[in-house]
């Protein structure tokens, strides 16, 4: 097996879902100050979770905690249709789908960055826009795929 010979692009959907959780093990860094072994991981989403972990962060660490949660949400709200972006490409072998899933991967790198460190809402349109060009350039190849496929 060799990398010249590998689809490039579908190799995009596994380092996607990679990035994607590299928010979460940041949020469970935070969570659990540096020992991801003192975490009590038996309900994470229940009710009295949050605000105990609110009290012991603080809430500087608290805000930061919930944004890197919500930048792993995010990622994983976003990859079906990175997926399908994909997918839809390829089947229509479509030039550019490698350069494509680059500047996806570029652009969602970028927004969980932005998201995660962003403090004030003036800032918060930045990640706003990223966002909004990630899911253009998707729907992009999602529609140029679709005209090719349609011939």
């Amino acid at each position: 097996m060799s990398w010249t010979s590998a689809n490039l692009s579908i190799l995009g959907l596994p380092i996607y879902w990679g990035l994607a959780l590299l928010p979460k093990f940041y949020a469970t860094n935070l969570a659990s100050q540096g020992n991801p072994a003192s975490v009590d991981n038996r309900n994470p989403k229940g009710t009295d979770y949050r605000p105990r972990l609110a009290q012991r962060l603080g809430p500087s660490l608290y805000t930061r905690w919930e944004r890197a949660e919500a930048a792993h949400g995010n990622m994983l709200e976003n990859f079906p249709l990175f997926a399908a972006a994909v997918i839809a490409g390829n089947l229509a072998n479509l030039d550019g789908v490698d350069t494509f899933v680059q500047v996806y991967l570029a652009l969602r790198v970028v927004y969980v960055v932005s998201y995660i460190t962003t403090t004030t809402n003036s800032y918060s349109y930045i990640r706003t826009g990223l966002w909004f060009s990630s899911v253009i350039i998707a729907f992009r190849t999602l529609t140029q795929a679709a005209f090719a496929l349609g011939k």
